[in-house]
């Protein structure tokens, strides 16, 4: 009689390249449980291209922010300098 032993191939990895179950894995070392494990867990690494485009993006927009403020005082929100501007631009 023919018997098909079925044995799960369970990897906690996707990228594991080993044809070894999980439980035979070891526990400690190269391509190991714990190797799997805190490669799942922990955060990837940010290219230092990327660090620097977002910092130099949070520094424009720290500009832009300041600018804003200064537009948002209420000094510009007086019906005089509202006329101003409406006639300024008017005349332009």
């Amino acid at each position: 009689m023919n018997q098909n032993i079925y044995t799960p191939m369970t990897s906690l990895s996707v990228d594991s390249h080993s044809n070894v179950p999980w439980w035979n894995h070891s526990v400690i070392g190269k391509d190991s449980l714990l190797e799997d494990l805190t490669r799942q867990f922990s955060k990837p690494e940010v290219s230092e291209s990327a660090v620097f485009l977002y910092s130099r993006e949070m520094m424009s927009l720290a500009v832009f922010a300041k600018t804003i403020e200064a537009i948002d005082s209420e000094k510009f929100g007086k019906e005089e300098f509202l006329v101003f501007v409406k006639m300024k631009y008017l005349l332009s």
